[in-house]
Parts: C-alpha cells; structure tokens; sequence
C-alpha cells in the first residue's frame, strides 16, 4: 500500500460488516467505502482525525446503509459513487467499466461485477481494491446460480490477477487478503475446480 494514503477499517456490530474510511495524511478529504451505522465513538474517530467524508463508495447496497447514509448526510455534503443510480432516495454516479474519478485527491476506478449483482462494483484506489462482500477472503459472495458464479470467477480472473500484481483486498466481510493470496490459495480460481452445480 502507498505511504500515502491512510486506511481506517470500521467494524459495526450492528451490521456485522467493515467499512473503510480512506485520506490523503495531508488532507482533511475523506472517501468512505461501504459507509456502516454511525455511532458516537465512529463519529468522534472522525472528528479527531478532522476528517470531512466527501465522498461514499459503494460496492453492493445494503439495507443497514440507508441509516448510515442518512446521518452522515446531516453532518457533511458528498457525493455517491455506486452501482446504481439510486441509494434510498440519493442520487448516485455510476463509472463506466475501468471509468476512473477523482475524490479526495485520489484516483478510484470501477470494476462492475454483473454477476454477483446488476448493482455491484469493485473500487480501486492506488494498490488497494475494495470488494465489499463480493469477494471476500478465500470465498466468493453469493450469486444466483452456478453460471454468474463462474461469470464471477472469470471476472476477478480477468480484471484483478491479470496484472500479475498483488494487491491488497480489502472486503466488508471477513478479514483483509491480498490477490497473491487468493490467486494461490482458494480453490474457486483455480481451474480444475469442480463446483457445486457440476457436481
């Protein structure tokens, strides 16, 4: 990861899920990945690192966000990023395929994954590559059937090992990972995996 960009995880009990607070050290600017319930001890880590959220990143919509977005919406002014163009009511962007957008003073570029979900996408910023609960570590999220499934696989295959990089996966779900990792130790990417359906 680049020295110079800071990552905070947040973890919510209440949601069971990890978003992702993100700066530039010398700015005030922050992006928030997969925005979880505010509560008063994540609104007073904001405040004492003088963080204002400009922008909020999501890669798959889920209920408890609205919460989060709605209160966050009372404290700062900023803009959606998703795979929709509708959050609850806000008004989302949605990137084209590989589109890329400054925010924050930070490159982020959109990875769709139609088969996990018509409305969900993958961020990257810098080396960093936010999955939500699409990819997680050692596993994939849940899709309709066993063709998304392998449409997911392809994917991933085609859009974050290709490079040969490795990059650190920083899902909503689960522990962190690395592309290395998942490249060379879960099973689903490895091609003679024999799947549920084909069983």
């Amino acid at each position: 990861m680049s020295p110079s960009i800071h990552v905070t995880p947040v973890f919510s009990e209440s949601s069971e899920t990890t978003g992702y607070l993100v700066h530039k050290p010398e700015t005030k600017a922050a992006i928030f990945v997969d925005p979880v319930p505010m509560t008063r001890d994540l609104y007073s880590l904001i405040l004492s690192r003088e963080l204002e959220v400009e922008t909020v990143l999501i890669t798959h919509l889920e209920p408890y966000m609205d919460h989060a977005l709605s209160t966050l919406s009372k404290i700062y002014q900023f803009e959606i990023f998703a795979g929709s163009t509708d959050a609850y009511g806000r008004r989302c962007h949605v990137l084209g395929e590989l589109e890329t957008v400054s925010a924050a003073g930070l490159t982020v570029t959109g990875i769709h994954a139609l088969s996990h979900s018509r409305e969900s996408c993958i961020f990257q910023i810098d080396e960093l590559l936010f999955s939500g609960s699409i990819v997680q570590a050692g596993t994939l999220g849940e899709t309709p059937n066993g063709f998304a499934e392998e449409l997911l696989i392809a994917t991933i295959k085609d859009y974050l090992f290709s490079d040969g990089g490795n990059r650190l996966l920083l899902p909503s779900v689960g522990p962190p990972s690395t592309i290395s990792a998942e490249r060379e130790l879960t099973p689903f990417y490895d091609d003679s995996f024999v799947g549920v359906e084909d069983v």
